[in-house]
């Protein structure tokens, strides 16, 4: 065997991360993720933007454009359509435009956060294809709302559980998940925390203005 050859079969193994990102409020929490992701040696970013980032009148797709390079968009929801039915009908949008996805990038991991369709929508078609999901933020609660139910279903498929507290940690225990491969790292919402500046007094005041 020529050096060559030995020294690329004791390379690492580079792996594909699907991220995944449908709405404002979880990109805002996967934004470090993702840079660490990007930063990583052995780890290739992919950006996927779906469900309510392509909503009107914002379209924050272009927020995420504009951070990282977006390989892939999956609308889901329709403008000014609300409601369980829709909702259930944007899942389906969803799985098959996940699958397309997945099939065309071949990624070794989907990675998702929370509760929302989008996530599940990911996750569920993921798992379905034998594609390994990472969540972030599972084993929290959100009672009252269908996003629970979402949630705990979503850390089911999962096979790598990234929490934000030992609590979380323990739910999932309770639910059967292995230990091993739940990892307690915090929310990535306090990841940036160091690089925000308080405001200044004159800023806060115009705040406060009507």
């Amino acid at each position: 065997m020529s050096d060559a050859a030995k020294q690329e079969a004791h390379a690492p193994i580079r792996r594909r991360v699907m991220g995944v990102t449908g709405t404002r409020a979880e990109f805002g929490l996967l934004v470090p993720v993702f840079r660490a992701i990007a930063a990583h040696p052995n780890l290739e970013l992919l950006v996927v933007a779906a469900g309510a980032h392509h909503l009107a009148p914002v379209r924050t797709v272009r927020e995420v454009a504009a951070a990282f390079q977006v390989v892939a968009e999956i609308p889901m929801q329709q403008d000014g359509v609300v409601g369980r039915i829709a909702d259930a009908k944007a899942f389906a949008r969803g799985a098959e435009g996940f699958a397309r996805t997945i099939d065309a990038l071949r990624p070794d991991v989907v990675m998702v956060l929370g509760d929302r369709i989008e996530a599940f929508a990911a996750a569920s078609t993921a798992a379905i294809a034998g594609v390994r999901v990472a969540h972030l933020h599972g084993g929290d609660r959100a009672e009252g709302v269908a996003d629970e139910s979402m949630r705990h279903a979503t850390s089911k498929l999962a096979h790598c559980h990234l929490v934000a507290s030992e609590a979380s940690a323990e739910r999932l225990r309770r639910m059967g998940e292995d230990d091993e491969r739940i990892h307690v790292v915090g929310s990535p919402a306090i990841d940036d925390l160091a690089e925000m500046h308080p405001l200044d007094d004159a800023s806060y005041t115009e705040l406060g203005r009507p």
